[in-house]
């Protein structure tokens, strides 16, 4: 199969969505406008960002996943065997949390046996 040919004999870099998003990524965290640490926007304001009129695909968030650290999800979710998972959520009450928000990702009848009782 020939590839693309420019107006000077080469062929073509085509760059896909995903390198475009990733790329754009980068640039908003090294310019700073996305600080290290930060929350990156929500998916309205990606659009605005990135120009695009249309929704953010599953296959674009599954790209951004690569610039949240691991550390970052373990902070902020409640992961592990149902004790582990009790203890982090005592901890965000702890620490002012109001109303935790569950969403299993796996079993949910172990899940609503696991907080019958409070948390």
């Amino acid at each position: 199969m020939n590839s693309p040919q420019s107006g000077t004999g080469r062929p073509v870099r085509r760059v896909g969505l995903i390198d475009q998003v990733a790329a754009r990524f980068e640039q908003e965290i090294a310019t700073g406008r996305w600080p290290i640490g930060e929350r990156i926007p929500v998916e309205a304001e990606l659009g605005k960002v990135l120009q695009s009129r249309d929704k953010v695909t599953e296959e674009q968030v599954r790209a951004a996943m690569r610039f949240v650290p691991d550390e970052l999800v373990q902070r902020i979710t409640a992961s592990g065997t149902p004790a582990e998972v009790k203890a982090k959520v005592r901890e965000y009450m702890n620490n002012g949390a109001t109303c935790p928000i569950l969403y299993p990702l796996g079993d949910v009848k172990m899940m609503i046996d696991t907080f019958a009782d409070g948390y």
